[in-house]
């Protein structure tokens, strides 16, 4: 898969979703990965706006995903000088 962006919230569960599949894994078989229920993965996929970052973490780590970061538009001052 492609670097995506994500620009808004609601595209995360969209991605949670295409990453599993790609991996050719049903819900729990992730649901299983994550220590979870595949009722909670099932939401997490229709909805993911609510969990907490270090959730995001976990669930990418576990799909074999990194997250990376970066700007729109350069800066205009340095990151230090945040």
């Amino acid at each position: 898969m492609k670097p995506v962006p994500l620009l808004k919230v609601e595209q995360l569960s969209q991605l949670i979703r295409a990453l599993r599949e790609e991996k050719g894994w049903s819900q729990a078989m992730l649901a299983r990965e994550l220590n979870t229920t595949q009722q909670a993965v099932s939401r997490m996929e229709k909805d993911a706006s609510g969990l907490a970052f270090a959730r995001v973490y976990e669930v990418l780590s576990v799909l074999d995903t990194q997250l990376a970061v970066e700007p729109r538009r350069p800066f205009e001052d340095s990151i230090e000088a945040w």
